[in-house]
Parts: C-alpha cells; sequence; structure tokens
C-alpha cells in the first residue's frame, strides 16, 4: 500500500507513492531543497487526510512555522517536533500520534541516549536509523529520512544504514 505525497512527480520516483513501512532516505548538498520538498510532501499526505510527524532536530518548532508559512503551508495533520534530536522522544512521539509518515530532517542530528558516541557519528547514525528502520516496518508506517551528504558528495551515513532502508534519492544542487 501506497501513501500520495500530493506531488505527482515525487510519487512517480518513488514507484507511485510512499510506500507503507518503508524508509526512504533523501540525500544531498545544502541548499538543493530537501526540507522544501519535504515539507511540501507532508502537506500533500496531510491534505489526504494522513497525520505526519514531522521532526527536525536543526531547527526550532518556530523557524520550521515561519518556513511552512512562506510555502503557504498550514495543516494541522501535520505535527512538528522542532529541536529534538533525542530517537527515543520521537518514536515515543509517533506511538502517541500514530501518524501514517515520519519525516527526520535530519538523522545527522539525532541520537541514542545510550550510545556512547557524538551526534553525527557512524555509531550514532547507524543506531538511530536502525531503531527509526525497525519502527516503520513493526508499525506500518512510511518514513522518510535526510542525511547530510559529505563535502566530496558521499552520504554522510554508514553502509550498514543504507542497507537498512529501502530506497535511496539524491538531489543535486543546480
Amino acid at each position: 500500500v501506497r501513501i500520495s505525497s500530493g506531488i505527482k512527480e515525487f510519487d512517480q520516483v518513488l514507484g507511485g507513492g510512499i510506500v507503507i513501512g518503508a524508509a526512504v532516505l533523501l540525500s544531498g548538498e545544502a541548499g538543493a531543497g530537501k526540507s522544501t520538498l519535504l515539507l511540501q510532501v507532508a502537506d500533500g499526505v496531510a491534505r489526504g487526510k494522513r497525520s505526519v510527524l514531522y521532526a527536525a532536530p536543526e531547527q526550532n518548532q518556530q523557524d520550521i512555522g515561519e518556513f511552512a508559512a512562506r510555502l503557504n503551508i498550514h495543516n494541522e495533520n501535520v505535527d512538528v517536533m522542532g529541536a529534538e534530536g533525542d530517537i527515543y522522544k520521537i518514536i515515543a512521539a509517533a506511538e502517541e500520534k500514530k501518524p501514517a509518515l515520519i519525516i527526520l530532517d535530519s538523522i545527522n542530528r539525532a541520537f541514542v541516549d545510550d550510545i556512547d558516541s557524538d551526534v553525527n557519528t557512524s555509531r550514532q547514525i547507524e543506531a538511530c536509523g536502525s531503531f527509526l528502520t525497525s519502527f516503520a516496518k513493526k508499525k506500518g508506517v512510511a518514513m522518510i529520512i535526510v542525511c547530510h551528504e559529505t563535502k566530496d558528495g558521499t552520504v554522510r551515513a554508514p553502509q550498514t544504514f543504507l542497507h537498512d532502508v529501502d530506497t535511496v534519492i539524491h538531489f543535486d544542487k543546480y
């Protein structure tokens, strides 16, 4: 079963929509439009009468709201968790709200508190990715995870995490 993003071209890239229970990794350089697209996807899914949890560890809730307003996005079916990177709290919110789609923008600032490693390290990204992809599959929730890239253009994530996700989409900035 697939969820329409409300964006025809994005749905086509995903083979007809976002697959429930699957994890999509979206990477690309800064300024390529990842956050813009994902706010539009969140709005599109929510307009389809499905709830969305949008977690953005790098931005506070007010900044996300202002960005969404500039995009003319005002949707009560989108719950925003700004400035929160604790994976346990994000999963707890998802357990409570039961969204059809979870968007994490970005995994590079997320963390698992009981992993003895800094944020944005391979160990943290791998642990966060494992928790999130397992949750998506177990609960039947669609998930889109943003991952930054390194200066040489590669995804800043361990290969084990890349194997956990179902689809990888990379944005180039033109």
